[in-house]
């Protein structure tokens, strides 16, 4: 079944069922938008949230489908960053050629994007600058407490105010150590 279903009114014959729904998840699968799933398979929005309800698309296969868009973007993520994009090379507003008539090119890298990963993956690139940490160094996210302070009591306020005041308390006495120290080892 290689051509587009018709989106046709009424019932899909059960014969053909699977097959559509296989179209639909593997779709999915590439784009994770469900119109575009639903316009590739041939159903209606509708027989999508349907065949949901009544559990001939389960939860299981749309995580599935779902983690293999995500392994798909991470493929092309690593590609972008690792091996490059092919471009042809301009010269004076042209593409060059070679002997044989075809453009020369070369693979350009995202660094951008490799910088990214470097900071996601590898330790020492984690302390780039980040207004979270006073200081310019962030704080790895093993570290990193965030949370809505709204959500607090007045209790639990003033407790977290009394722990946030000791730890910069505690991290000013060890700046200081660390100066006169460093200053003591001059004179």
């Amino acid at each position: 079944m290689d051509e587009k279903p018709m989106n046709k009114p009424g019932r899909i014959r059960q014969e053909y069922k699977p097959l559509v729904k296989e179209k639909f998840l593997q779709v999915l699968g590439l784009t994770n938008i469900i119109s575009n799933a639903c316009d590739a398979s041939g159903i209606t929005y509708n027989t999508y949230r349907d065949w949901c309800t009544t559990g001939f698309i389960t939860d299981k296969e749309l995580a599935e489908s779902l983690r293999t868009y995500q392994d798909m973007l991470r493929n092309e993520i690593i590609k972008m960053a690792l091996v490059g994009e092919e471009k042809p090379v301009v010269r004076n507003g042209r593409v060059v050629y070679d002997s044989q008539g075809k453009p020369v090119t070369y693979k350009e890298k995202d660094t951008k994007l490799l910088v990214k990963l470097a900071e996601r993956h590898l330790p020492e690139w984690r302390s780039v600058f980040s207004p979270i940490e006073p200081g310019g160094h962030s704080i790895p996210d093993e570290y990193l407490i965030s949370f809505d302070a709204r959500d607090c009591s007045p209790k639990e306020w003033e407790m977290l105010k009394q722990i946030a005041t000791s730890i910069e308390a505690r991290a000013m006495d060890r700046e200081n150590r660390t100066v006169e120290g460093s200053l003591q080892g001059k004179g």
